[in-house]
């Protein structure tokens, strides 16, 4: 079909401007295709009260990993530490990029809502834990929202 077009209007001298413009179609569709997908909107929420040894510390950042089953949740401390929970492992610190550590914790749990879906992951509900530490007691009263913001059981409300 390119050919034809091209034999049909190379008489009127439009051959090269035909060209040009489906060129140019080309390169917007191929750039289109290759920009990366926005990433999903999230949140990190976080209110309460957490102190290593005694200390309050604050919660710097909150992310949510998906695994296969359950979700990973990791707390950034402003004290270089990382609380790390693990719905099928416990409860966890590392320091720094450093390898994680389990913690031996005398309470811990909460009510929470978690889950992934398509490689993103959220958890929302509360955290009380009791737990040591080589710097201390690891004490927790916290209220979470972290992850994406979009989830299952919040865009079936969005459609109604």
């Amino acid at each position: 079909m390119l050919d034809f077009r091209l034999t049909f209007l190379a008489p009127l001298g439009l051959t090269s401007l035909v060209f040009t413009l489906l060129l140019a179609s080309c390169d917007d569709k191929a750039a289109a295709s290759d920009s990366a997908p926005a990433a999903p909107k999230t949140v990190e929420k976080v209110e309460g009260k957490l102190t290593v040894g005694g200390k309050e510390v604050k919660v710097t950042g909150c992310k949510v990993k998906p695994r296969d089953p359950g979700t990973v949740l990791e707390l950034t401390l402003d004290n270089g530490l990382t609380l790390v929970s693990d719905a099928m492992e416990g409860m966890f610190w590392r320091k720094g990029d450093g390898e994680r550590t389990r913690l031996e914790c005398e309470r811990s749990g909460g009510r929470t809502e978690s889950g992934s879906a398509f490689g993103n992951a959220w958890w929302t509900g509360t955290l009380g834990l009791t737990c040591t530490h080589p710097e201390g007691a690891i004490e927790a009263e916290l209220t979470l929202d972290c992850g994406v913001v979009d989830r299952p059981s919040n865009l079936s409300s969005k459609r109604k």
